[in-house]
């Protein structure tokens, strides 16, 4: 009661003239924030340095924004947020029962400053210009799979990528989330077009090249994670759940069968991996990538047991890596990076709890609460994308994966903010 009287005598004790301008002031800032958005979004497929500026001139923008109280409760009422630092927090707290050092066990988080600016569009981004940001990720995506297919064609070279894996400007696993993350969105744009038909068929030929761009490379992670992705924005779209199945199921083996006569790098890799599974189920050996990946798991599997409960702690994940591999199959000629899924490293530092936290942030995810059609739909893109992505490889924790993710969720936080707002103001 005493906070609200002092409150109240403190704004009627501001001239009315010092209050304007103040206000003023703030709308610049926050203007400067979404337009700083936008220039964001179009830096996430094209440049690191592009990426670095952004997301620090928005840090700095929303905290010279200021209104700090109003964005703790808004950060603080979201579940998926609060999730988020709970774990960050128990992840940080078992290096006092890691026995490694403290640098290794900082070591993953030297990037976690960029999800800061996920802070900054839950609580400061307009509706208005989530269209903006979407149009400048499309069209700097468009770039880029220009430049991808002139790779390919060999019409010219760039210093990333070769022409039978053309990937201008990140590693081809990396890309492929980016194009498998762009083709959904825009098939989502496409189906919810209903007036503009020259829209609808530009909507339509670009949905068409971003998945051939996703096949000619080498990124099979990526590949999958469309067949399940295009798969969920069936099932959850379509109110006859049975026929949204066979649909699916019909589409997908389509895609599979056409991506394997027209793509001889989706032919090779599909059928690598397939003799690297039955290298494993009928041999019990470890060949290839995805035999690497299991045996990362039977690695890491074998530490949880030591500690079930809370894991062996973030401090001890670069020393028992370096302990398999000494007499691995496969893992030992693999490049340092951790485990290469976020899942299981979680798993391994964190033990049981660490698990029931992590896939706690992806259940907030999946049931956030957004009408808006096309951000909707943007919530099952990036929730089954990452779901996936997690398992397969260290995706939450690369730069470009880091910010493709913010992006894609803090527009679905933000949508889902003003919502809310409108629904208590009406």
């Amino acid at each position: 009661m005493m906070e609200n009287v002092l409150l109240f005598a403190v704004i009627y004790s501001v001239p009315r003239g010092a209050t304007g301008l103040k206000q003023e002031y703030k709308q610049k800032i926050n203007n400067a924030v979404n337009y700083m958005a936008v220039l964001y979004a179009f830096c996430l497929p094209l440049s690191r340095a592009g990426i670095v500026f952004t997301s620090l001139s928005l840090i700095l923008l929303w905290i010279i924004e200021g209104d700090f109280k109003k964005k703790v409760i808004t950060l603080c009422t979201n579940y998926f947020v609060a999730a988020t630092l709970i774990l960050t927090s128990y992840m940080l707290l078992s290096l006092f029962w890691s026995d490694g050092s403290i640098d290794e066990g900082l070591y993953p988080f030297k990037r976690l400053w960029y999800y800061i600016v996920l802070f900054v569009f839950v609580t400061s981004l307009k509706k208005e210009f989530i269209p903006h940001m979407l149009t400048a990720f499309i069209s700097a995506m468009f770039i880029s799979e220009l430049l991808s297919f002139g790779m390919f064609f060999e019409f010219w070279t760039m210093k990333h990528g070769t022409s039978s894996d053309p990937t201008p400007f990140m590693n081809h696993l990396e890309y492929s989330y980016y194009l498998c993350a762009t083709s959904a969105l825009l098939l989502v744009k496409f189906l919810l077009e209903k007036n503009n038909n020259w829209a609808k068929i530009i909507y339509g030929l670009l949905v068409l090249t971003t998945t051939i761009n996703l096949f000619i490379i080498d990124g099979r992670a990526g590949q999958i994670a469309f067949l399940l992705v295009v798969l969920a924005l069936i099932i959850f779209n379509m109110k006859n759940k049975v026929k949204a199945v066979f649909i699916a199921s019909a589409l997908l083996l389509s895609m599979v069968f056409s991506a394997t006569a027209l793509s001889p790098s989706f032919n090779d890799r599909i059928t690598a991996g397939l003799s690297e599974l039955k290298s494993f189920v009928y041999d019990g050996t470890y060949s290839g990538s995805w035999g690497a990946r299991l045996e990362f798991w039977d690695i890491g599997l074998t530490a949880v047991k030591q500690e079930p409960l809370l894991g062996i702690g973030i401090g001890d994940i670069a020393s028992n890596l370096r302990e398999g591999k000494q007499t691995s199959d496969t893992i030992h000629n693999v490049p340092t990076g951790g485990y290469h899924s976020d899942f299981l490293e979680t798993i391994v530092a964190g033990g049981l709890v660490g698990a029931i936290l992590f896939i706690g942030i992806f259940v907030f995810l999946w049931r956030a609460k957004v009408r808006d059609p096309l951000v909707n739909n943007m919530r099952i893109i990036v929730t089954v994308l990452f779901i996936f992505g997690l398992i397969a490889d260290n995706f939450l924790r690369a730069q470009f994966t880091i910010v493709l993710f913010t992006f894609f969720v803090g527009i679905v936080f933000a949508q889902q903010r003003y919502e809310k707002t409108s629904t208590l103001s009406s």
